[in-house]
C-alpha cells in the first residue's frame, strides 16, 4: 500500500491534469467558463485544499500536506490572514508524481517541447493545429492518427500545467497548441532535472491516478462558473485542418519564416 503522502501527491496531480486537459468533443460554453476561471486561479492560488469528512480526517489531510511541503513537493498560497488558501505541486512534486504514475515528466517530454518551440517560433502565428506536432500534414481522422493525438496530449500535460504551453480548442473540439512566454523562457533556461533515481513507477499509484482523473473532470463539468457572463470564445471551427496551415508545413514547401515539423524532429 502506497503511503498517504504519495497517494495525496498523485491525487493533486490528477486534479491538476483534469484542469488543463485539452477539451474534446463539441464545445461547451459552461464547461469552458469553469475551466477558464479555475485555470486563472491556479496560477496564483493553486487548487482548493481539499479534505472532507470528520475533523480527524481533515486534520490527517492537513498533516499530510504539511509533510509534503516539508519535503519540497507542494507549495501553499496564503490569504490576507496568513491562512492556507490553496495548494499546488512544486516542480519537484510534479515530476515525482508523474514518474510514480508513468506520466510524461517535463524532462521526458523536453525533446518534443524543443521541437514545438522551434516550429512555433518560425510559424509566425500564436497557435498551430495539433496534427502538425505529430508530423501529420494530411489529417484524415484514422484510428492511428487519433491515437497519435492522444499520446501528444498526455505528453503535453506537464507543460500545460507548468504554463509553458497553452491549448485552445475550436468549436468542433479539435485542439491547437502554442508556446507561452514562460515556455520560451524555459526553453532558454534548458531542460529541467529528472526526478530523483529512487522515484520509480508504482502500479498502484498509476491506478489511483487513472481513477482520480475522471472524478476530477466530472467535478469540473458539474460546477458552475462564478462569472457566467465572461464568455469563452473557441477557435474558428476547422481552420488549419483542411490545408490552410497544414500545406505551409510540408517538407520543402514551407515559406520564409516557417518550417515543417518533420524538418525539426527528423521524423
Amino acid at each position: 500500500m502506497p503511503s498517504p503522502e504519495r497517494m495525496t501527491l498523485v491525487e493533486l496531480l490528477a486534479r491538476t491534469d483534469a484542469l488543463f486537459h485539452p477539451m474534446r468533443g463539441p464545445f461547451q460554453q459552461s464547461f469552458a467558463q469553469v475551466r477558464n476561471e479555475r485555470q486563472r486561479a491556479f496560477r496564483t492560488i493553486g487548487l482548493p485544499l481539499g479534505g472532507s469528512g470528520a475533523d480527524a480526517a481533515r486534520k490527517r489531510h492537513e498533516r499530510t500536506l504539511t509533510t509534503l511541503e516539508s519535503a519540497g513537493l507542494v507549495t501553499f498560497a496564503l490569504d490576507r490572514r496568513g491562512q492556507r488558501a490553496g495548494v499546488k505541486l512544486s516542480p519537484l512534486g510534479d515530476s515525482c508524481g508523474r514518474r510514480l504514475t508513468g506520466c510524461t515528466t517535463l524532462a521526458d517530454g523536453w525533446p518534443l517541447f524543443v521541437a514545438m518551440g522551434e516550429l512555433c517560433g518560425r510559424a509566425k502565428t500564436a497557435l498551430l493545429p495539433e496534427p502538425l506536432f505529430c508530423g501529420n500534414h494530411d489529417w484524415s481522422g484514422t484510428d492511428e492518427e487519433v491515437a497519435e493525438l492522444q499520446l501528444l496530449q498526455y505528453d503535453m500535460l506537464a507543460f500545460l500545467s507548468a504554463g509553458y504551453v497553452r491549448a485552445s480548442c475550436d468549436s468542433d473540439g479539435k485542439t491547437w497548441y502554442g508556446i507561452t512566454s514562460a515556455g520560451r523562457a524555459a526553453l532558454r533556461a534548458g531542460c529541467p532535472q529528472s526526478p530523483p533515481a529512487e522515484i520509480t513507477f508504482d502500479v498502484e499509484l498509476s491506478d489511483l491516478y487513472d481513477q482520480a482523473l475522471p472524478v476530477a473532470e466530472r467535478e469540473l463539468r458539474d460546477s458552475k462558473a462564478a462569472s457566467p457572463g465572461n464568455v469563452v470564445l473557441p477557435m474558428p471551427c476547422g481552420i488549419g485542418w483542411g490545408g490552410c496551415f497544414s500545406d505551409w508545413f510540408r517538407p520543402g514547401k514551407a515559406p520564409a519564416g516557417s518550417t515543417s515539423f518533420a524538418e525539426v524532429t527528423g521524423r
